[in-house]
């Protein structure tokens, strides 16, 4: 599923508009294994409508260029200090903060990273990826 999540990790400038720069297929599959457990756990529709805007609420939030500190917030909900960090193309900090929204997961499972001399400032993937969108939805399909 990496080579349709990148289109979404391509971004070199993380600000808001980095929420809605994904592929199709992996935006569904992600939803998907979103919202089927809540289903299946008996949430009725009206508690997955919030949630579902709640999740996007959380989503424009976390990827928007807001640099300030949250204090102990930053260990209850995802926060755009948390999740940069996500994003920076750096090999020290890939697969780290993969939590969307309880940073508390990533500590559980050892993928929690921060600093607090440093904040992230170089976003993006090693690999390239097309600017224009016909073209990132066909990059995954590209064998290499």
């Amino acid at each position: 599923m990496w080579k349709f999540h990148a289109v979404h990790h391509s971004i070199e400038h993380l600000d808001w508009l980095g929420t809605v720069r994904v592929h199709p297929l992996d935006q569904i599959f992600t939803k998907t294994c979103q919202m089927i457990p809540l289903y299946l756990l008996g949430f009725n529709a009206k508690s997955l409508s919030i949630y579902a805007l709640f999740s996007a609420g959380i989503a424009f939030f976390i990827h928007s260029n807001i640099r300030l500190k949250f204090g102990l917030l930053k260990w209850v909900i995802a926060t755009p200090e948390f999740h940069h960090w996500h994003h920076v193309n750096h090999p020290k900090v890939y697969n780290k903060n993969l939590a969307a929204q309880i940073p508390l997961l990533d500590w559980l499972f050892g993928t929690l990273y921060t600093s607090e001399r440093q904040t992230p400032n170089r976003y993006g993937i090693p690999e390239q990826v097309p600017s224009d969108y016909f073209r990132q939805i066909l990059h995954p399909f590209k064998g290499e």
